[in-house]
């Protein structure tokens, strides 16, 4: 009888603890429901307006055949793409064959884009550049008619009002190369205008040029738009800065043109916020349609079993809702951060850049996300570190770009005020808000040995990589 009972109790143990097991193994391989902003950002769609007054269609349609209406044609392609997206509202469920969504438009005839490169274009180029634009007008002339199709069709783009990314994500990048060259070749045709006394026409296409690319950078973009934006907009500040150095060219007779292409930029004119949130509904689109565990089909039965375990494995470690979620929180923590940013509080954050929440070794760290099932998305918080992308480098940049603005209208107004080498120091010093560095609170630094003004950019690292020097602006000598 005690044998029985002793057997009893022995399997009425391992019962329990086998059910003890299963319940653990049950909730570990439980995942939790999307929370609802994560919802939100898959099921988002961007707003579309009038596309006939929307630059963004006629740059998707920007290689359609020499007769076609650009807008026409880029207009069917984004609803065809978007129409492909909204198909699959389960977005985890969508087939990966259909990741990408293409926005070419059709290629009866195909352009390439001008090859012409400005050499004014370049920061690392000075006044020597523009001696070589005109040694090349030759080249720019034949550029421009070789072009001439795809010039008026930037013109056309240049005389829109708006510019919006009115494709859902995910989807190839449409024809931002054709978009440089086109405006590269113009600058340089502009420039040979000035050299030549057409000093009015030159500036018209800078004018238009700069308000273009400031719409780019103002709108609801992708963060490729807003960087191919402050690009095109520092090597056009960088040309007036060699314009106003030269003391061939009438910088005071043509001062209220160059101050207004110079035009200080506000927060709204900084649209980061929109770039960034883009990219956030960007990884998590592609994170969800991710076959994170999937490999090449399986061959006879060892295999299958061997596969079914490594995904069970897996699954015990990584949730694909719970880690879409932390994702999700992590990337609307830096567009906080984003928002809150200013001129003032810039510096100091880079300096004191913020770390990703790391929980590999944090084990009371996970307990208090995830209770006592802590390893329940172990390898999907690691994912998640691993994979925050710290933007401030790409926002110090269009800083940097604005404030290169203010220091070339600072460099204009002592280009009027033509004072002598040592007087400059002290009218640097009079209050005037052109010639205050916003990062320092203090005058742009003045180099009497060279007559230079500059500042030393926040996202210094970018131009240290790329062989830039330190944004300066020069005097005639």
């Amino acid at each position: 009888m005690r044998l029985f009972k002793s057997k009893s109790t022995v399997f009425a143990l391992v019962a329990l603890l086998l059910l003890f097991w299963a319940t653990v193994l049950w909730q570990s391989l439980r995942d939790e429901p999307l929370a609802a902003s994560v919802r939100e950002q898959l099921a988002y769609r961007p707003p579309q307006g009038d596309p006939r007054q929307n630059a963004y269609v006629a740059l998707v349609g920007f290689n359609a055949p020499a007769d076609s209406d650009i807008l026409t044609v880029g207009q069917a392609a984004i609803e065809q793409a978007n129409a492909k997206a909204a198909k699959d509202p389960d977005i985890s469920q969508a087939p990966e064959q259909e990741l990408f969504i293409p926005l070419n438009a059709p290629r009866a005839l195909i352009f390439s884009p001008p090859s012409f490169k400005n050499p004014c274009g370049d920061l690392a180029r000075t006044s020597d550049c523009l001696p070589a634009i005109a040694e090349q007008s030759d080249v720019i002339a034949q550029n421009l008619q070789q072009n001439a199709v795809l010039l008026e069709r930037y013109r056309l783009m240049q005389r829109l009002p708006v510019f919006t990314h009115t494709s859902a994500p995910p989807v190839d990048t449409p024809h931002y190369g054709e978009l440089v060259s086109s405006s590269n070749l113009l600058a340089a045709a502009a420039l040979l205008d000035i050299q030549q006394g057409r000093i009015e026409q030159g500036l018209d296409f800078f004018e238009r040029d700069i308000a273009f690319y400031r719409t780019i950078l103002a709108g609801e973009n992708t963060l490729i738009s807003a960087m191919i934006a402050r690009q095109r907009l520092l090597s056009h500040y960088h040309t007036l800065n060699l314009l106003i150095a030269d003391p061939a060219f009438p910088a005071t007779n043509h001062a209220a043109r160059l101050r207004a292409l110079l035009a200080p930029f506000e927060q709204k004119d900084k649209n980061l916020h929109a770039a960034l949130a883009f990219e956030q509904r960007y990884a998590l689109t592609m994170f969800m349609r991710a076959s994170l565990f999937d490999t090449a089909d399986k061959q006879g039965f060892m295999q299958d079993t061997a596969h079914k375990g490594q995904l069970l494995f897996s699954q015990l470690f990584l949730k694909k809702n719970m880690t879409a979620n932390a994702q999700n929180a992590s990337r609307e923590r830096s567009l906080a951060r984003t928002d809150a940013l200013t001129e003032d509080s810039l510096p100091h954050l880079l300096k004191n850049p913020p770390r990703p929440e790391n929980l590999m070794f944090d084990i009371s760290a996970l307990y208090g996300k995830y209770g006592l099932l802590f390893w329940r998305n172990y390898f999907g918080e690691i994912l998640v570190s691993i994979s925050s992308t710290n933007y401030l480098e790409y926002i110090a940049a269009v800083y940097d770009m604005a404030i290169y603005a203010r220091l070339v209208d600072a460099q204009l107004q002592l280009r009027i005020d033509a004072l002598p080498p040592r007087d400059i120091p002290a009218r640097l010093q009079q209050p005037n808000p052109v010639f205050l560095d916003p990062y320092t609170g203090r005058p742009f630094d003045w180099r009497a040995e060279d007559n230079t003004l500059s500042f030393t950019p926040l996202a210094e690292r970018t131009y240290k990589k790329t062989g830039r020097p330190t944004l300066t602006a020069r005097l005639p000598p």
